[in-house]
């Protein structure tokens, strides 16, 4: 896995962390996530912001293999509060049940870190 991808899933996790401590998957909301750009900034990679979408992929993919949810759904654009285009084009993910797999990803136990 590469440094940027264990780097934003490190944020992720600390997101994950924070949603799960006062929340219930079903009492998240869309302005409990991290949008792209701050997720970026947070891990000083925000030359990334635009492109972050490659390492969010990579993400899935590791939570796919561990029989995760994926983490990357906490991840969303700050506009329109849920994820872009090309997160369905990751493992597990769909745009239709996209909200069901934040719930998912409350719920879950994740490792402490990610490598």
């Amino acid at each position: 896995m590469r440094l940027e991808t264990e780097l934003i899933a490190a944020r992720l996790l600390k997101c994950h962390d924070a949603i799960a401590a006062k929340k219930t998957p079903d009492t998240v909301t869309p302005s409990d996530l991290l949008p792209y750009g701050k997720l970026c900034d947070d891990v000083n990679l925000s030359h990334l912001t635009r492109v972050v979408g490659v390492f969010l992929g990579e993400l899935a993919e590791w939570c796919h293999d561990k029989s995760l949810p994926p983490l990357n759904s906490l991840a969303i654009n700050a506009e329109e509060m849920k994820p872009g285009p090309g997160y369905k084009d990751a493992v597990s993910c769909s745009e239709i049940n996209w909200w069901n797999e934040v719930k998912a990803c409350i719920g879950a136990k994740y490792p402490a870190s990610i490598s």
